[in-house]
């Protein structure tokens, strides 16, 4: 059986799919979530061991993560080799990104480069993610961007 974890689920609570269970995960108690954890915070210990998660879904989480390194990595600790990391956030600059004041960083395709080709200083301490695609896309008035990486092969 697959396990998919749908990181900062919001309103967005999934179900599990023929072959596959989802575990939906978010920080705040008030929305239906099968986890609550701060996924932003260093000092918490994710629940996953390593190398036990399928893929990763993450629509409109990063933008609220101030420890950018942290969470890719973890993502990267608990996915297997050619796990997915599916990624959706506002792009950077637009007015899907100013007008919510609890956004904390900014995402643009190129920001997906310093995790995938761009990352040649190993004393960032980054993890190489493979680039599958990254686009980005207007959804009515709002201006995202969406990247899926993927964790390659040992």
């Amino acid at each position: 059986m697959k396990t998919i974890l749908n990181l900062g689920c919001g309103n967005d609570y999934l179900t599990g799919q023929k072959g596959a269970v989802v575990i939906n995960v978010d920080l705040n108690h008030e929305v239906k979530c099968d986890i609550a954890l701060d996924l932003d915070n260093p000092k918490v210990k994710w629940p996953w061991e390593k190398e036990s998660v399928d893929g990763i879904i993450a629509k409109h989480i990063v933008e609220h993560i101030q420890n950018r390194d942290f969470f890719m990595n973890m993502c990267w600790k608990v996915l297997i080799p050619t796990g997915v990391i599916f990624i959706e956030a506002p792009l950077a600059g637009s007015n899907a990104y100013w007008k919510d004041p609890t956004h904390v960083s900014g995402w643009v395709k190129d920001t997906f480069r310093y995790y995938c080709d761009w990352n040649m200083c190993p004393a960032n301490k980054r993890k190489t993610w493979n680039m599958i695609n990254c686009y980005e896309e207007r959804r009515g008035d709002d201006d995202i961007v969406i990247c899926e990486l993927e964790k390659p092969k040992k």
